[in-house]
């Protein structure tokens, strides 16, 4: 008995259900490629934006946006050989900003 299903907007016939379960599957995983490269994409694009108030904002890093004046980029910057420091050190491995110490 044939059966038949729409895969990505398209009628396909199989000549049992396990083709067909197959099929869908493997288009499943298809898509599930593809968002995940959708988002790996979408998380490493930042982008800047002076806002406006004069602030210049970071978009990328996050949910919300880092928006600071120049006074506060150039203190963040300044410090900058310092955070990378913590980051090689290895002090933030595993830890988020939700876990309580």
């Amino acid at each position: 008995m044939a059966v038949n299903v729409e895969i990505n907007g398209e009628m396909k016939s199989f000549q049992n259900a396990q083709l067909a379960i197959e099929a869908m599957q493997a288009a499943n995983h298809e898509l599930a490629a593809e968002r995940d490269a959708a988002r790996a994409a979408k998380i490493k694009s930042i982008s800047l934006k002076v806002s406006e108030k004069g602030g210049l904002s970071l978009y990328g890093v996050g949910r919300f946006p880092v928006t600071l004046y120049r006074d506060q980029w150039t203190r963040v910057l300044d410090a900058a050989d310092s955070i990378r420091a913590i980051l090689n050190a290895g002090e933030l491995d595993g830890k988020r900003l939700s876990e309580k110490p």
